[in-house]
């Protein structure tokens, strides 16, 4: 499940402003280099990739969930696709 929580959240106990279903998400975690995630999703849904908002992701490699915080969304081919770095 990735939630999504405005860029001021301080508080992670809740299910934060919505639950994402993106086409497309992959987690990239380098040793001792990036840690990020890529995303795309459809166009409804751009407000929620704005720069600065909070991702929150369950990963392979922690038994809770991972805060990823959006960068610049790009959009092309009628898709919104966005990096967000841990």
């Amino acid at each position: 499940m990735i939630r999504v929580y405005d860029a001021t959240e301080k508080l992670f106990n809740h299910n934060g402003i919505k639950i994402l279903h993106p086409l497309y998400a992959e987690i990239t975690k380098i040793d001792n280099g990036d840690y990020y995630i890529e995303l795309e999703d459809i166009l409804d849904n751009m407000e929620y990739y704005q720069k600065g908002m909070i991702i929150r992701v369950p990963t392979p490699w922690n038994d809770d969930d991972q805060g990823f915080r959006c960068d610049n969304p790009i959009i092309k081919n009628n898709r919104i696709t966005c990096k967000a770095w841990h």
